[in-house]
């Protein structure tokens, strides 16, 4: 999100320095809209916390997360609901290694589980993403993405790819350039699609009000029962039941239904996006 606070502070004052001190440095790579990037210290500088770039004490969200982020930098207006991601030459053609893998197919990819500092609260079930999993293999290559702390899934089939915790935050980039579609919850691989053009089906039950995070080109599956808005209240008490009403069938018809308008365009458009 600190990528898009740079970019709108650049447009509109294009001679600013810029200096970022973030815990992830790295994602600043080749990013032409930042001067400096120090990653964050390992204990608070005096001064700095009242310029911090943060969401969590609006909660519940009215508007996109990253409304709230530029805002922190006196940013009123509207602004471009994208972040900005720079893969190296070398990271596409790593991505480019992993289609040809694919049987130069392109690939849905599985990001199941929100990252290990999220409540567990936004994951869907096990079994369901089974259950969809298998559905998907029968029509295209599916990649999963997740968190290396994920438990595996094994399926015996030759369109199914393991690169849980193999992948640079770059490479996975490239590869979304390269993708269908991403399917997961309200995860930092969502944040990331958004810079790469890549749509997004999110499976959000009703931990947060979708309007936060839904980016051009995203889906999102919302269940909101009384309960709901509740991502700041703790572990759930209902058995994340916002989560089982969403059903893998309802998934799959909405994937279905995102990868054919995608595709239906690109050929349109000539573009070599292609699903062999």
């Amino acid at each position: 999100m600190l990528t898009t606070v740079a970019r709108e502070v650049r447009r509109r004052n294009p001679n600013a320095i810029i200096h970022v001190i973030t815990g992830l440095p790295e994602i600043f790579d080749r990013n032409p809209d930042v001067d400096f990037v120090s990653p964050e210290p390992d204990r608070p500088i005096p001064g700095l916390g009242r310029y911090l770039i943060r969401y969590e004490h609006k909660f519940p969200w009215k508007k996109h997360l990253l409304q709230y982020c530029v805002e922190c930098v006196d940013i009123k207006g509207p602004i471009e609901l994208r972040t900005y991601i720079y893969p190296s030459e070398a990271d596409r053609e790593w991505a480019q290694g992993i289609i040809q893998r694919l049987d130069d197919q392109l690939p849905i990819l599985v990001n199941r589980m929100a990252g290990p500092r999220s409540p567990d609260k936004k994951n869907w079930p096990t079994e369901y993403w089974v259950e969809l999993i298998h559905k998907l293999l029968e029509r295209w290559p599916v990649v999963d993405i997740g968190n290396s702390t994920d438990s595996p899934l094994n399926f015996q089939s030759p369109n199914w790819l393991d690169l849980r915790g193999q992948t640079t935050i770059h490479q996975l980039a490239a590869l979304m350039e390269r993708s269908l579609l991403l399917i997961g919850p309200d995860s930092g691989p969502l944040h990331l699609a958004s810079a790469c053009g890549l749509p997004v089906l999110i499976i959000l039950g009703g931990s947060e009000p979708p309007v936060a995070i839904q980016y051009p080109g995203c889906r999102t599956l919302v269940s909101r029962p009384p309960c709901c808005d509740c991502w700041e209240r703790g572990p759930c008490l209902f058995n994340l039941r916002c989560m089982w009403d969403i059903t893998p069938d309802m998934v799959f018809e909405q994937a279905v239904s995102m990868i054919e308008e995608r595709l239906a365009n690109k050929y349109a458009d000539k573009s070599p996006l292609h699903h062999k």
